[in-house]
């Protein structure tokens, strides 16, 4: 008997495998309606048309080959995810350098495949980062020279995170294309407590190199060794502003420009923040935001083909003045060319069009991309039209991603009835519907928008497929709203009964309910249970021996 189950044993294995090998190999693809996180970085490759790249904070890498057309997550090899900066070779193709969260990383195949270099830098720590790049940058005449700024941009220079960083104030530089890393810090001149936003090294002398901090503008004149503060002109750091970003001029040596962001309320300080120039290599800078409110301005870049046009980003809020803004003097006049006329936004309509990134492209000038915190647009006559890259509209309020996916995804939820139809529930951008299995999706939580931005949890009525529940509110406060649809998500009512200052992160219906007695159980984070026995008419606190106290 031993002997015979041993050979049946053996032959279901061999079936087995003979099935597997005739079986393609499975591959994952993204889904989705693209966009929806936030982009921190875009660069366009100089040695491959077409080549776009974007860094995001919880996706890693993107890549495109067709002008934003189409994209495609490559992070093979990355040990983080956030990504801050990024910038390519100008002489070797394929290589690329990243400035993450967690270090230095290189690439010699586009991409393809990532390694981590940190050869000089100090080991990573299970407690805090050790070396979290936020300013990156090649040597445009010698590429084998690379210096990397110790920086988290998205974070305030006072945030706890930020201050047990061991490496503050550190510029790194590295003369054998990344490989090897010489730490300069302490005895250069920058103060150890330096948040590093920019690095910029002189097309015209490669031993000038400009650094952005929260403190000012430092120079160099000797390749990184040494530093001197050159905020002469500029407003008071960082009572006031901070600099985001250094913009170099090709073409007339000395002028460079600054773009600067506020620390404090901008309305407090009108005249503190926006674009600053100098004619000197930083001795003196003076403003040039004619045109352009004074506002967070984070993104400044020069036209090298014509350097008398500059574009710069300033961020949303400020009474809806953010956008990209264009000179085509030098800075001396500002017009801003995003409105609600000229830029395609689209499924995300709801979030404004202002760049936290901003790329031009050195073969095509007329070609810029921007980023943002939802969206990658892009223009191909200078700025007059911007359109989406990050989603394709299939009509009927259908959309499909293009490959940008950097959705925080909450929730996965089949119906149970009809397989064609998932719903998505998601930090940021809130509720998706699919009627295809995932071919396209609809946004389905704008009513829902003004009580926040994120779903939590969705729950289908086992009884009646179109009856659902979600539990939504914003994602960076402790608040949320219980609410129900009867027509499977294109309309909705809040329930009432449950405390506002807790999130709806569970719901759970009783397998045997009836449409007219619907058994839900809630959880309320920071108060415990809640159950329903009329469909969230009522509700009945029920966590005893949970042992919850409320916060």
């Amino acid at each position: 008997m031993e002997r015979k189950s041993l050979k049946w044993q053996m032959v279901i294995n061999g079936l087995f495998l003979i099935l597997s090998w005739g079986q393609p190999s499975l591959e994952w693809r993204s889904i989705g309606m693209g966009g929806g996180g936030w982009f921190t970085t875009i660069a366009i490759d100089t040695l491959n048309p077409g080549t776009v790249y974007v860094g995001s904070d919880v996706g890693g890498f993107y890549k495109s080959t067709d002008y934003g057309a189409s994209w495609r997550i490559l992070n093979k090899g990355l040990i983080d995810y956030y990504v801050e900066k990024i910038v390519s070779d100008p002489e070797r193709t394929g290589v690329i350098y990243l400035g993450t969260w967690g270090g230095v990383h290189k690439s010699t195949d586009g991409g393809e495949t990532w390694v981590p270099k940190r050869n000089g830098f100090p080991a990573p720590s299970r407690t805090n980062y050790t070396a979290p790049i936020g300013a990156l940058a090649v040597d445009p005449s010698n590429p084998n020279i690379i210096y990397a700024g110790i920086g988290m941009p998205r974070v305030m220079y006072t945030d706890s995170i930020w201050i047990q960083v061991p490496t503050r104030g550190a510029v790194f530089k590295s003369t054998d294309y990344g490989e090897n890393w010489e730490m300069l810090r302490g005895t250069t001149g920058i103060d150890t407590t330096a948040l590093f936003y920019s690095l910029a090294v002189d097309p015209h002398n490669s031993n000038i190199v400009f650094a952005g901090t929260h403190l000012g503008v430092y120079r160099s004149n000797d390749a990184g060794l040494t530093w001197e503060l050159k905020n002469s002109g500029l407003p008071p750091m960082p009572e006031s502003v901070v600099v985001r970003e250094i913009a170099i001029d090709p073409a007339e040596p000395g002028r460079i420009y600054v773009a600067t962001s506020p620390i404090k309320d901008i309305e407090s300080n009108p005249l503190c923040s926006g674009i600053w120039y100098t004619t000197d290599y930083g001795e003196l800078w003076q403003p040039c935001t004619t045109g352009a409110w004074r506002i967070n301005f984070r993104r400044i870049v020069v036209n090298p083909k014509n350097p008398s046009v500059l574009y710069a980003g300033a961020l949303y809020g400020y009474g809806g003045r953010g956008g990209v803004y264009k000179s085509t003097n030098r800075g001396q006049t500002w017009v801003r060319i995003t409105n609600n006329d000229n830029v395609r936004r689209g499924w995300i309509y709801f979030w404004g069009y202002t760049p936290d990134g901003l790329a031009l492209d050195l073969r095509d000038t007329a070609k810029i991309f921007y980023c943002n915190s939802h969206a990658v647009m892009k223009s191909t006559d200078a700025g007059n039209i911007w359109i989406y890259c990050y989603s394709e509209s299939l009509g009927n309020g259908n959309w499909r991603g293009t490959g940008l996916e950097v959705t925080c995804i909450n929730q996965i939820i089949p119906d149970p009835i009809d397989s064609n139809i998932i719903y998505i529930t998601l930090n940021d951008v809130g509720l998706l519907k699919s009627t295809d299995r995932g071919t396209s999706f609809q946004y389905i939580f704008e009513p829902l928008r003004p009580y926040g931005n994120t779903t939590y949890s969705l729950a289908i009525h086992p009884a009646n497929h179109n009856i659902i529940y979600a539990g939504t509110g914003p994602w960076n406060r402790v608040y949320g709203k219980l609410w129900r649809s009867t027509d499977a998500g294109q309309t909705w009512t809040m329930l009432s009964g449950l405390p506002d200052t807790g999130y709806k992160s569970t719901i759970l219906i009783g397998p045997n309910s009836r449409e007219d007695s619907t058994v839900l159980y809630v959880w309320v984070s920071r108060y415990g249970v809640y159950k329903s026995t009329d469909g969230g008419e009522t509700w009945q606190r029920k966590d005893n021996g949970l042992n919850i106290t409320i916060r």
